[in-house]
């Protein structure tokens, strides 16, 4: 026979999506007290109610009620187990293999049958951004409907030595000078929007960005120096033509994405240890 643990799954649902039995309560037109009782186990939900709250949760309702031979792989238990009995360096590190691997492998065996109207994951409700942070690794998590992100920095070998060298201060200054010109910052839109086409005159993205040519021409200029564009020459019987083309670069809209996040985006909760992110050290200075 199955145990059945459907207040204490409710409880960690709820808990995960960062809300309060009140919100929920709201959500499902319900008293916030009959959701105390649900994951008390003093009461629950009739059959129509468990399936509302399965299809909300987007889990199946064997999952919902806890049954441990659910065949869906229950990901929370999944992640549970994987951490149990970790000290602090295993989990860091363990969290750094699970995210690398995850992901290579969910997406590299289905990366022309997706349907990008339908990988974007419901919003987080509460708080849209959690970040944890340590002396040993950080990680941003955002949920909204405005982001959806994962971030994880860890320490590395060269303590960021990297840093203190003048050759990739002034590369990573160069980077940060282009994202800071709001006109470059529009094309870099254009660029990254799917139905913008991947080659383009200088010409045509000043008319559709609302900015001179030249403006324009000084902009994919610079993107062709970071890499965010080429270029080549097309000869028309008209003359030369400098075609620029560009299939947009995640890491360049990540960095847009996280800046408008670190200055645009609301509530967040905290979960800091330690030193928090002074993560590198070594030296004294």
């Amino acid at each position: 026979m199955c145990e059945i643990n459907f207040g204490k799954k409710l409880m960690e649902l709820r808990m995960a999506k960062g809300i309060t039995q009140e919100q929920l309560a709201a959500d499902w037109g319900i008293s916030n007290k009959t959701i105390s009782k649900w994951e008390n186990d003093v009461s629950g939900p009739d059959l129509a109610m468990l399936v509302k709250i399965a299809d909300y949760f987007d889990i199946s309702t064997d999952a919902l009620l806890g049954r441990k031979e659910d065949k869906k792989a229950d990901i929370n238990a999944v992640i549970e187990n994987e951490f149990k009995d970790n000290d602090m360096e295993n989990i860091i590190l363990k969290s750094f293999q699970i995210a690398e691997k995850t992901v290579v492998e969910g997406i590299q065996n289905f990366r022309y049958k997706w349907n990008q109207e339908k990988v974007i994951p419901p919003t987080r409700q509460g708080f849209p951004r959690s970040a944890i942070s340590s002396p040993n690794m950080y990680h941003l998590f955002v949920n909204s409907d405005d982001v959806n992100m994962s971030v994880m920095l860890l320490r590395n070998k060269s303590n960021f030595s990297w840093l203190d060298k003048e050759e990739n201060k002034e590369r990573i200054a160069s980077l940060f000078q282009f994202l800071a010109d709001k006109d470059a910052l529009k094309i870099c839109s254009f660029i990254h929007n799917n139905s913008f086409s991947e080659s383009f005159t200088a010409e045509f993205m000043a008319k559709n960005a609302g900015i001179d040519v030249e403006s324009a021409e000084k902009i994919l200029e610079k993107a062709c120096e970071i890499k965010l564009c080429k270029k080549d020459v097309a000869h028309l019987k008209t003359g030369k033509v400098t075609v620029y083309a560009s299939y947009g670069e995640g890491s360049i809209l990540a960095l847009i994405t996280l800046a408008y996040e670190y200055m645009c985006g609301l509530e967040c909760y905290h979960h800091c240890y330690g030193e928090h992110s002074k993560m590198i050290g070594g030296k004294e200075v």
